[in-house]
Parts: structure tokens; sequence; C-alpha cells
């Protein structure tokens, strides 16, 4: 599973609870290509609504923790 270093969030409250995939992409410090490349590749799970993807807050904080 993936597994980010470097995230940029130091207090986790202050975020929404339902992140889009710009703000995931900024919280990883990637781009949003590559983090839909991890969606499409199954590295992370996020749910798509229309045509954009969303991740819950605590999801995220996993991965960086």
């Amino acid at each position: 599973m993936l597994k980010a270093k470097n995230s940029v969030i130091k207090d986790w409250e202050k975020e929404p609870v339902i992140l889009d995939l710009h703000r995931a992409a900024l919280i990883f410090n990637v781009t949003d290509g590559t983090v839909k490349r991890w969606l499409y590749n199954g590295e992370i799970q996020g749910k798509k609504i229309g045509r954009k993807w969303f991740f819950s807050r605590d999801y995220i904080r996993s991965l960086c923790e």
C-alpha cells in the first residue's frame, strides 16, 4: 500500500471531512496526474462522483502516518 512521506498537513482537524483530488495531491506533494495514476493502478481508493474524485480525510490521513 502507498505510504506518503512528506505530508504538508500539521492539523488534520482543520481539513474538510471530504477531500477532492487536487487537495489530496497537495497533501501528498504530487501532481493531480500522479493521484489519478494511483487510483487507476489500485494503489489508493477514492469515490468518483460525475467527473470528480473524492477521498475521506481519515483515509488520506492513514496513508500519511
